[in-house]
């Protein structure tokens, strides 16, 4: 994952049904790489307005960037194939 760089911190408020709330997370799980995390951080400009997808049930749990992180799909498809190369020999040595 990340390693020697760290984003300076970044907040955001926003108002849902008239209370205000702050966050600081730009997305669940991170990045995989540090170019994608600098890429990301510099897209939000202090004073910018901003999307923020916030959970309904609890307005205070919020992001910038909603969804997986693109890497989530290389460690299913990983996961997928190490279990099929699993199975592959879990039953062709059975079947011997």
């Amino acid at each position: 994952m990340l390693t020697g760089w760290a984003p300076p911190a970044l907040k955001y408020e926003y108002v849902v049904n008239g209370v205000v709330h702050y966050g600081s997370r730009v997305r669940y799980g991170g990045y995989f790489l540090v170019s994608q995390a600098r890429r990301a951080w510099y897209r939000y400009e202090a004073g910018a307005h901003v999307d923020v997808y916030y959970d309904p049930r609890k307005p205070e749990r919020a992001v910038l960037e909603p969804g997986p992180p693109g890497y989530a799909w290389l460690m299913l498809v990983t996961g997928v194939l190490l279990a099929a190369v699993g199975l592959y020999f879990a039953f062709s040595s059975a079947a011997a």
